[in-house]
């Protein structure tokens, strides 16, 4: 663990630089303090136009103000400039010096100050940029380089206000996380490496695998210990968020939370209840590594780029109406199969696990270093479970599987479809989708429409009905066996 900085340590980005320039080279006016202000706290100090707040360089980032520390710093500012002046040759220039500083102590001078400080040139920001590195990591004990492993001090030139609530420390082991996550994924080790590859990923700002992580399973399985635990080691680069922001709902606008997306590295939401449906294009949006704009509320609009990777977990799946593969590329499925229930759960291991808070960093810059040099295929486990998820998503697509064969050259007309599909629902006590939605998971999944025949009859190409679902003087020759094979 990192040396605890003292108290007076943690208070020093107050005191100003010990060598500043000459006081005479700054004008006794509002200005003039502002540009002082300026002089002494250049790169630890800094006036976010975005945000509207100031910000300190320290503990290897910057600090929002959150306690008045600005005021503390004009008054030691005046403070400096009063003991300069007392160094001035000339006796007028000396006591001008002097009078001035001191009245600039009162809260309209302070107060003015800062106002005209905010413009400096030292000091104005335009708040672009912040974070922007996708390749670092701010740690409690500095700044990893996550191309390399390695850690070094952070310095204001990194822009990072963002930061891990654990040190790094590369030769820290977790392995009381090892053996959870062991028993999580049932002694899968492919299965735990994706994962541990997966989670590296997503210490990054990178957004090349624009994919969603579903964490799914019946309850008391892991999956939300997991997620609770590296959202935590992550700090302030993690954020939770409602299952809603991914949820289709009538008014679908942009909510306040992904607005407060803007930097967040690994972004988790939870889901318990059935009947949720997903909204396919946030997911898009969120996963696509283009800009976005949002706002907060009452807030003016604004624009970022997401670097969010997004776990979500869940004991029900949520419907899928989307069945392109724009959407379905997205999605890696990672399956929970154990269950800890009685004497197998442990009500102490969150608190656990967070005490190898340093460990489970570490393991995670291993695999983004294992991620650049694999690459995040897939697990036979993950494709196999999104598969199904896919299938089971879309009723079409069981329809299709009980009724019909794919056949080149085969055909079927839309009316004798659309009432087998009807006959199908409601069999399986399925809804029947509507004619236009019907058509659009039939165009998804790769047919085509077409006319044929004399009358020319409206239909799909590619599909023939199995034999079960035909009278022998309906079928094809191909399809006839024994005797009817014989009668043409």
């Amino acid at each position: 663990m990192p040396k605890r900085k003292s108290k007076s340590d943690q208070k020093s980005s107050s005191r100003p630089e010990s060598s500043p320039a000459s006081i005479s080279s700054f004008a006794m006016t509002d200005s003039g303090n502002g540009e002082w202000i300026g002089e002494l706290y250049n790169r630890r100090l800094c006036f976010d136009h975005r945000r509207g707040k100031w910000l300190f360089f320290k503990e290897n980032r910057w600090i929002e103000d959150s306690n008045g520390e600005i005021y503390r710093v004009a008054k030691a500012a005046a403070r400096k400039r009063l003991a300069l002046a007392a160094d001035l040759q000339e006796e007028k220039e000396r006591n001008e010096q002097a009078e001035w500083a001191r009245k600039s102590e009162s809260r309209y001078l302070i107060d003015a100050a800062l106002t005209m400080a905010r413009s400096t040139e030292t000091l104005a920001d335009s708040g672009e940029g912040w974070d922007a590195s996708a390749t670092l990591i701010g740690v409690r004990n500095g700044v990893v380089d996550l191309q390399s492993g390695r850690v070094r001090a952070g310095c204001p030139e990194d822009r990072l206000t963002l930061q891990t609530s654990a040190a790094f420390d590369p030769s820290a082991q977790c392995p009381r996380f090892e053996t959870f996550l062991n028993d999580v994924f049932c002694g899968d080790d492919e299965l735990i490496r994706y994962v541990q590859k997966a989670i590296g990923y997503s210490l990054t700002g990178e957004v090349g695998e624009q994919c969603l992580f579903l964490c799914f399973g019946d309850g008391a399985n892991g999956k939300s210990t997991l997620l609770e635990t590296i959202r935590h080691i992550l700090g302030s680069y993690a954020y939770n968020v409602p299952f809603s922001t991914f949820e289709l709902k009538a008014r679908s606008g942009i909510p306040n939370d992904v607005a407060a997306l803007v930097g967040k590295r690994f972004v988790t939401a939870a889901e318990t209840n059935e009947g949720a449906t997903f909204n396919e294009a946030r997911v898009k949006t969120l996963t696509g590594g283009d800009n976005i704009t949002a706002r907060f509320l009452y807030k003016e609009n604004f624009t970022f780029q997401p670097v969010a990777k997004v776990w979500l977990a869940f004991n029900h799946k949520p419907e899928v109406i989307d069945e392109s593969h724009g959407f379905w590329r997205r999605i890696r499925l990672i399956p929970f199969h154990a269950q800890f229930d009685g004497a197998r759960r442990d009500p102490e291991l969150p608190s656990k696990l967070r005490e190898e808070a340093s460990g489970i960093l570490a393991w995670a810059v291993r695999g983004c270093l294992l991620w650049r040099k694999e690459g995040l295929v897939q697990p036979t486990c993950v494709t196999e479970a999104t598969k199904a998820y896919r299938e089971e998503s879309n009723p079409v697509s069981a329809f299709l599987e009980d009724t019909y064969e794919v056949k080149p050259g085969g055909f079927v007309p839309s009316a004798l479809l659309r009432t087998g599909y009807e006959r199908w629902c409601h069999e399986n006590g399925e809804k029947p989708l509507d004619a236009r939605a019907l058509a659009s998971r039939l165009l998804a999944r790769g047919f085509t429409q077409d006319r044929q025949g004399h009358g020319r009859t409206r239909g799909w190409k590619g599909l023939r009905p199995k034999a079960e679902h035909l009278s022998d003087a309906q079928k094809p020759a191909d399809m006839r066996t024994g005797a009817d094979a014989l009668v043409q």
